[in-house]
């Protein structure tokens, strides 16, 4: 027999999906945010915290598909892996690049690609559940897989985030140098 929240989140799966979301991201967020950031616990603390809270809107999303449709389908377990390896590894390597942008210089790389692959492990997860065995979260996240629209679509979404953050950042230490420039001048 299925408990009431299983009955609610099948009978109301968009309130159920944005009330788990609000949730999971207030929840996690909030604490990330208020978490003393002075010694390296803290720092590291709030930098898992606001990367679980980045993607609670998914994991909502994957809760209620599970709930909604949880007939289970056969997929290997080599072709999982075959997935969530490469994934794993280049989502390592882009956070690792993406700290290494705001992290101190004696910091070592080796240290970013050890703080950034359990962060990877997320959206590893995330991709690799696009072969669920669950029949709804497969439909759900079967566009990762066999995207439905043109590919310059995707291409254009996938590089959208880091080009305007690039430039962002290009922009801001451009500012920063000239502004060192200027109160030399005053």
């Amino acid at each position: 027999m299925k408990s009431k929240l299983a009955l609610s989140i099948q009978s109301y799966p968009v309130i159920a999906f944005f009330a788990i979301s609000i949730l999971l991201s207030f929840g996690l967020l909030f604490p990330a945010i208020n978490i003393p950031q002075n010694g390296l616990i803290g720092q590291l603390l709030g930098f898992y915290l606001a990367r679980l809270g980045i993607y609670s809107p998914v994991i909502a999303g994957i809760t209620v598909s599970y709930f909604k449709n949880s007939m289970k389908a056969h997929c290997p377990f080599k072709s999982r892996l075959v997935i969530f390896l490469p994934t794993w590894i280049t989502a390592t390597i882009v956070h690792a690049v993406d700290l290494s942008l705001t992290a101190p210089t004696d910091v070592g790389n080796v240290f970013l690609v050890i703080l950034s692959a359990p962060v990877a492990l997320l959206p590893a997860f995330v991709v690799t559940l696009s072969l669920s065995r669950t029949v709804g979260i497969r439909r759900m996240l079967g566009s990762l897989t066999r995207p439905k629209g043109h590919f310059v679509y995707y291409f254009a979404a996938v590089f959208c985030f880091p080009v305007i953050h690039f430039t962002g950042s290009t922009i801001g230490l451009a500012a920063v140098s000239s502004c060192r420039f200027c109160f030399t001048l005053q």
